[in-house]
């Protein structure tokens, strides 16, 4: 009776010391997703690191960004790791429609121990080809949504290839992840914006300050465009006197 007692007592610490390891490796993941994430403002780099991070750390075969387009209001693939995964690369899904889409819809994680059996998971079948091997193999699916700011901006999705089932506490910490790693997304997408605004704006001055250098040239040498694109020369007057056809009211006709 003792010894079984030692026994389960032996169990419990060492159940404890996995615990507590696995708990040191999810915050080690965590900083190294946040330190990577927020030292740049390059979205690819931002988006390659949280799909390589995540998984390395939770151990699946194919890891993949969906983003939300603002204008369409579809997801769109962003970034994939891992070539052997059942998602199209440009793979496009609607409020709803597939896992994904239905994770944004919810705005909960998803969790699909047999993608085969489930009428939710949009795969490469729906691309318009045939599966490949690997993709036949395809098993589970964990999506959680990308919330930033009280905004959904996208979909995290994890497949395996292999039967895996997903602990609460696995669900949580990609859930911390994606808190995390959605801030930093949205932060290098809104970056991204502003510099291309920023772009757009100085070619448009640059072309105003052209037109009006050409306007000022074209006063200058006496040479006036107009909207038929054929220029006029006008007949300067000299002294008091003028030389060449004046219209009426005082200004001067044009000399083809």
């Amino acid at each position: 009776m003792q010894g079984i007692c030692v026994l389960h007592d032996i169990t419990r610490r060492r159940i404890a010391e996995q615990e507590q390891t696995l708990h040191q490796q999810e915050l080690a993941a965590l900083n190294e997703i946040v330190t990577a994430t927020t030292s740049t403002l390059d979205p690819r780099q931002i988006l390659d690191s949280v799909l390589s991070s995540v998984r390395k750390m939770s151990r699946v075969d194919r890891t993949s960004i969906m983003l939300l387009n603002r204008e369409t209001d579809l997801l769109e693939t962003a970034a994939v790791i891992g070539a052997d995964g059942p998602i199209p690369a440009n793979l496009c899904l609607g409020r709803g429609e597939g896992a994904a889409g239905q994770v944004l819809n919810e705005l909960k994680p998803l969790v699909i121990s047999d993608v085969r059996e489930s009428s939710q998971f949009v795969a490469a079948r729906d691309a318009g080809r045939a599966w490949s091997a690997a993709e036949q193999n395809a098993l589970g699916y964990v999506g959680v949504p990308l919330v930033s700011r009280g905004r959904t901006i996208g979909v995290l999705s994890l497949v395996t290839t292999k039967h895996r089932d997903f602990s609460a506490g696995e669900i949580a910490f990609l859930q911390a992840i994606c808190g995390a790693a959605a801030v930093s997304i949205d932060n290098a997408l809104i970056h991204r914006d502003i510099q291309r605004r920023a772009e757009k704006l100085a070619g448009e001055i640059a072309l105003q300050k052209q037109y009006a250098e050409n306007v000022v040239r074209s006063i200058t040498d006496g040479v006036l465009t107009v909207d038929t694109g054929e220029p006029h020369r006008f007949l300067e007057p000299r002294g008091r006197g003028h030389h060449g056809p004046w219209c009426p009211g005082g200004r001067r006709a044009p000399v083809p």
